[in-house]
């Protein structure tokens, strides 16, 4: 496909899904970084900059320093939603989840109105956490809602 397309440098995002029965479905193809903070993530995880190439393969410049490495650490982006609608009073966050938090964007502020989460337009914000282990990112992650609570009057 992408010989098709002619892309030989550059992002390339790509959204798939299987149905419950096994069906295959190709939902996007887009030639882009993915979203949810993903380059973000990288680039802590491995010091490589896929903002940075993306921009120098669009201009024709070259992409160095760009390879497979292994990660440093454990890391994941988390995206802030609310699970009633209503008014924002606050995001409560527990005292272990804020030792992990390296980057925190919250788009709302107190008295702001603020929906259920149905899609991505429902998002209040984002975050960047590093863990100290596999098991532990994965425990927390799992378990969100206990350290991370929308607060909605």
């Amino acid at each position: 496909m992408l010989g098709l397309l002619g892309m030989k440098t550059g992002a390339l995002n790509f959204d798939f899904v299987f149905s419950e029965n096994g069906q295959f479905y190709f939902l996007e193809l887009g030639p882009r970084n993915g979203g949810c903070l993903i380059p973000e993530v990288i680039c802590h995880a491995t010091e490589i900059d896929l903002i940075e190439c993306t921009v120098n393969a669009a201009l024709g410049l070259p992409c160095n320093g760009l390879a497979m490495k292994p990660t440093q650490g454990y890391w994941s982006s988390y995206m802030v939603h609310s699970l009633k609608s209503g008014t924002f009073k606050e995001l409560w966050l527990s005292d272990q989840i804020k030792a992990k938090i390296i980057e925190q964007d919250i788009w709302v502020k107190p008295g702001d109105k603020v929906n259920k989460y149905l899609g991505s337009n429902d998002t209040l914000g984002t975050m960047i956490l590093k863990f100290d282990s596999m098991e532990e990112m994965l425990e927390m992650v799992d378990n969100m809602e206990r350290d991370i609570r929308v607060v909605v009057q």
